[in-house]
């Protein structure tokens, strides 16, 4: 069973006219067609239309030796949570074992849009974000799972992880310091403070 991969996608077109193309990927995006299935190798080139590139729609059916994570990021992609604004595409959903990352690429270089991806997966401890711009890497910056979930959501995500059965894992909080040296490196002076003073109260 493949670890699930969690991905947040935001696609901006800016003030473009929505037609031809783009208006297909909003047409796709904004009906059910994605969200009542699994999107597995074939059904990755239903991003784009019949008539794009084979670049675009590779499938194991043109290429029967196709690397799926090579070509899309990922084996599948449950698409969930589909959100439209006036020039801003956001969905999510889960993958197996590693992010789209690649599916985005090929979004953003077919669109000409920009489309950023953030994904974690905790049991790989590995989390990160990318940002393309009309299929170009503008930014890429990977984290282990406990310094992405720091930077996203601050130190009270990691507090409330210290519990009792944390204090029965680690012996001192040097011992999570050495396991979590990323988040570690992040973490500021004064929640560093707080992660301290919070653990040893668990000791009471």
């Amino acid at each position: 069973m493949a670890n699930n991969c969690y991905n947040h996608i935001t696609i901006e077109y800016g003030n473009r006219k929505v037609e031809g193309s783009l208006e297909y990927l909003i047409d796709i995006l904004s009906t059910d067609r994605l969200t009542k299935q699994t999107i597995a190798g074939d059904l990755f080139c239903m991003f784009f239309p019949p008539d794009a590139p084979e670049k675009f729609r590779a499938n194991y059916v043109s290429n029967p030796k196709m690397d799926v994570y090579e070509e899309y990021g990922s084996k599948w992609f449950d698409v969930s949570d589909i959100d439209m604004e006036e020039d801003t595409i956001m969905f999510s959903g889960d993958s197996a074992w590693s992010p789209i990352n690649c599916l985005c690429q090929k979004i953003s270089e077919y669109y000409q849009v920009t489309v950023e991806i953030e994904y974690e997966e905790s049991g790989n401890d590995m989390a990160g974000h990318y940002k393309y711009v009309n299929g170009n890497t503008e930014f890429e910056k990977n984290y282990s799972y406990m310094e992405f979930r720091y930077i996203s959501d601050g130190i009270n995500y990691i507090l409330e992880s210290i519990d009792q059965d944390f204090v029965m894992t680690y012996e001192s909080l040097w011992e999570y310091f050495k396991e979590q040296k990323a988040m570690f490196k992040a973490m500021t002076q004064k929640d560093i403070i707080k992660l301290n003073e919070h653990y040893h109260e668990q000791l009471k």
